[in-house]
């Protein structure tokens, strides 16, 4: 039997979910710190359970050869979780499609069981990372900060200040993680890089805490990004750690590069590797989520074509999916038609042919093309069109 516990009831079954808790909010949810619900196979002795935060990502503990749990957890994901999951990204997001499902677990053998029992398939096996603070690395962090830029505490005054441009990136933060505004100012935290007194331009907000532990997360608007701003933020959080005592936590996918390289520059240390199995409530954004992952960060080109080819054919397909798929056949050594592929997405308009001639120039992966004998007339091509770009 499949039972749904009462809050008041979920420190009984803590042990059942010791293994989730390296994400703090599976732990905040036990806690009481955050919204969340529980379901057990049994609350008296549970052998499996299911968590779900209060961002509706899911957490699986316990026996994963549980058969009977499975095929009931998994109608109660498919039935109440992820249509709960869809409408909360679409109203946070109403113009981003490719609001992703989550589901982390406590064993890798769950993996199996995700396709094997809950029937889900065409989900990624996104390899993640988790750091803990260790100790900061840039203890002079505000004399690194540029004339004109000025490193803010959000506190009570900070969220009066609504004219800031990029104010919402912050408040958004806090209403999607936080019980309230209030319960964030007496538990969190938040840095923001702020730009002449008008602009925030980089931010670090903690997302849940309980006990003496908190996770953050950051964000860069995209027009000041590598210029080390972040790192400048999240120095801010761990001093304001440190001087708390909180035990600080952060995780990023594996192919992040700037998040982790961030977290590492900063003074963080990675504690483990982990999976989740990830996917898009949008069928079409799930093709390019695939289409990516598996050709690109897993190099498994073949795997990838896959879904590019589903995905080039749907009618919101773009220029951009063209040239993913140009670059996914030069990865499968598939060289001539990679070579028509971009011919194909500079008659359908690329938006920066400069960009691409840089790419084509540079990546590594598309330097194999330079053996065909179509390679100088796509390259002379892309330079006749910058030039006339370049003289209006």
């Amino acid at each position: 039997m499949i039972e749904e516990i009462k809050k008041s009831e979920f420190q009984r079954v803590k042990n059942l979910f010791q293994g989730v808790f390296f994400n703090l909010n599976s732990l905040a949810v036990i806690n009481g710190d955050s919204e969340g619900r529980v379901w057990v196979d049994n609350k008296e002795q549970p052998q499996s359970g299911l968590l779900v935060d209060n961002g509706w990502s899911s957490y699986l503990a316990g026996d994963p050869d549980n058969r009977d749990f499975n095929k009931h957890i998994s109608k109660i994901i498919q039935e109440i979780i992820f249509p709960e999951a869809e409408k909360l990204g679409a109203e946070t997001n109403p113009e981003f499609n490719n609001n992703e499902w989550v589901i982390y677990y406590d064993d890798d053998k769950w993996n199996k069981k995700i396709e094997e029992d809950f029937g889900f398939k065409d989900y990624i096996e996104l390899k993640r990372c988790h750091y803990k603070l260790e100790k900061l690395k840039i203890p002079n962090w505000r004399k690194l900060i540029d004339v004109g830029f000025s490193m803010e505490k959000v506190d009570s005054n900070f969220l009066k200040r609504d004219s800031l441009e990029n104010f919402k990136e912050v408040t958004n933060w806090i209403k999607e993680s936080w019980k309230s505004t209030e319960d964030f100012l007496a538990r969190g935290f938040g840095f923001c890089l702020v730009k002449d007194d008008l602009e925030i331009v980089s931010y670090g907000m903690a997302d849940w805490a309980t006990e003496d532990k908190i996770e953050m997360g950051i964000g860069t608007i995209s027009s000041y990004r590598r210029k080390g701003f972040a790192t400048l933020v999240v120095s801010a959080a761990i001093e304001y750690c440190i001087e708390n005592k909180l035990e600080l936590g952060w995780h990023c996918s594996e192919h992040n590069d700037a998040s982790w390289k961030t977290a590492e520059k900063a003074g963080l240390k990675k504690i483990q590797n982990y999976t989740a199995a990830v996917g898009c409530f949008d069928e079409f954004q799930n093709l390019i989520e695939n289409s990516w992952y598996k050709a690109l960060y897993l190099n498994q080109p073949k795997e990838g074509l896959n879904y590019i080819e589903k995905a080039v054919k749907h009618e919101r397909a773009q220029v951009s999916h063209w040239l993913l798929y140009a670059v996914i056949l030069a990865r499968n050594k598939e060289l001539g038609k990679s070579i028509q592929i971009f011919n194909k997405s500079i008659d359908l308009g690329v938006e920066n042919p400069a960009r691409l001639l840089d790419n084509l120039n540079n990546r590594d992966d598309l330097k194999v093309l330079k053996k065909e004998k179509e390679w100088e007339q796509l390259i002379r091509r892309l330079e006749q069109i910058i030039r006339v770009e370049s003289n209006h």
